[in-house]
């Protein structure tokens, strides 16, 4: 569009809820679980035969136990609601004591490379727990009197000027956005459960922040 004027838009920040990230953390989680399980038989057998500590067994249990509780509930929670950014990744944190637990049991056992590796996957374990709200706010859209910012993927990410748009379109993948030198981009949103939110966002920004013409620039 041509033109000078300000659009008038009020800063907007939408976080992106992808399936495929859903699905991915349920996998995670069921995996803890899978984990979690494997501890609980490991401190049933060592009360069973007294090998190893007997705290070790008890909190092999305790743990295992609460983990498996906490993944089930988890992965219900993604299958209801997708990833939640503001709730606590509750699983990795236990998982970072899981890990620990079957580490020892592992060295009570004789060996002594393999209870490092788990000493490492428990702390890059804790890590990304304690980096989780920033690591998924990274799919986000955000739209301001500067235009579109958008990323749909942690490595992807598209910019635009509201200066440089001439239409926004519709599209069965999401929204097509044709630029003024008769180029286009496609913003694809069939990944989201929040597509209609994100759209309405947009198209609602771009009827502010366009410039006026004979045409809107919106088209269904």
């Amino acid at each position: 569009m041509s033109g000078e004027a300000v659009p008038a838009i009020a800063r907007t920040e939408i976080f992106l809820r992808s399936r495929k990230a859903s699905r991915l953390l349920a996998g995670a989680a069921a995996q803890h679980g899978a984990t979690a399980i494997m501890l609980l038989g490991a401190g049933l057998d060592g009360l069973d035969t007294g090998r190893g500590p007997r705290w070790l067994a008890l909190a092999s249990i305790v743990v295992g136990v609460v983990l498996a509780i906490v993944v089930v509930r988890e992965i219900r929670a993604l299958r209801r609601h997708g990833v939640e950014p503001d709730s606590p990744p509750i699983v990795d944190y236990l998982a970072v004591p899981l890990l620990v637990l079957e580490g020892v049991h592992k060295h009570e056992q004789g060996l002594h490379l393999i209870p490092w590796a788990y000493g490492l996957l428990a702390l890059a374990t804790l890590a990304r727990a304690l980096a989780w709200r920033r690591l998924v706010r990274i799919r986000r859209l955000r739209l301001d009197v500067a235009g579109i910012d958008i990323r749909l993927w942690p490595f992807r990410r598209t910019r635009v000027a509201w200066s440089a748009i001439a239409a926004i379109t519709r599209v069965p993948a999401g929204l097509r956005v044709e630029l003024s030198d008769g180029s286009e981009r496609v913003l694809r949103l069939g990944d989201l459960d929040n597509r209609a939110d994100v759209e309405a966002a947009i198209l609602t920004a771009a009827a502010a922040g366009l410039l006026p013409d004979a045409e809107s620039p919106l088209a269904s």
